[in-house]
This record gives structure tokens, sequence and C-alpha cells, in this order.
């Protein structure tokens, strides 16, 4: 296991390709010397960042039912009929790992690809999550004021 890498997919890559390539911060950084063996490595992971970002999108609709006003209606009704305080926080916790997949699913398709087709695709699928994660924090934040805040923002 030493020579080998799992990728995000569980796809094993010899970790010779990837040395030099990929930095403490995760961005690729690919010198010229390895330039040759980076551009295969590359190439293999095009497919693995666009599943990874299809599947995003397709756990965000399954949350969200394809609607995100529709999930804030829900947690609304949620929140209003049992005054459940956890509705906000735990749709919090689900987005944000989802918004966390996606940005480094983002981050990999601009490093390699640049602004791209692959990297569009990506980064509307960010431009979802981050709207429905949005939308719950600010309500969450009328909600650590009080139930009619709450109210009040809905009724806008």
């Amino acid at each position: 296991m030493q020579d080998e890498f799992l990728d995000a997919n569980n796809a094993k890559l010899p970790l010779h390709l990837l040395s030099n390539v990929v930095s403490k911060f995760g961005y690729l950084h690919i010198p010229a010397s390895a330039h040759m063996q980076a551009n295969l490595w590359v190439a293999d992971l095009f497919p693995s960042w666009l599943r990874l970002a299809a599947s995003t999108k397709v756990k965000f609709y399954s949350i969200t039912n394809g609607l995100t006003w529709c999930y804030i209606e829900l947690l609304y009704n949620k929140y209003t009929t049992n005054y459940w305080s956890d509705a906000f926080s735990n749709a919090i916790i689900e987005l944000e790992a989802l918004h966390g997949s996606i940005w480094w699913c983002e981050e990999a398709l601009l490093q390699l690809t640049g602004i791209g087709r692959e990297f569009r695709v990506a980064e509307a699928v960010g431009k979802l999550v981050n709207e429905g994660l949005r939308c719950v924090e600010e309500i969450t934040c009328y909600a650590s004021i009080g139930k009619g805040e709450v109210c009040e923002l809905y009724e806008k």
C-alpha cells in the first residue's frame, strides 16, 4: 500500500505519479520534469472529479427535492410547529459537507483544466449548494434571536 495512493473514488494511483504534484495545501504543482507523468495522471482524474460533482448534485437534490425554497419551507415548518431548534443546525451540517466536497472538486478541476467545461460543471453544482447553505445559515442567525424573527423573515 505504500507505493499506491487512493483517489476520491478509491481508484489506486501509483505513488510515483503523485510526487511533486500535490502540495501540502492540495493544489497541483507540476514541475517541468514531471510534465509527461503528470499528463497521464491528470487525464485520469477528470472523470473522477466529474463523478464527484455529479454525486454531490444528486445528494443535494435528494436533500432539497430539487428546490431550495421548498427545503427552506420544510425547515421553517419543522421549526415553527415543533419549535425544533436543531432543524437548521442539522441542515447546515449536511449542506456544509456537500459544500466542502464540491469546493475541493472545483479547486481540483480549476488546477487541472483552468476555466473549462469541466470546471463549469462543478461550478454550477457549487452555486446550487452554496445558495442553499447561505439561506439556511441566514435563517439560523434569525433563529438564534427568536422565533418571531424567523416568522418575520419567512413572511418577506
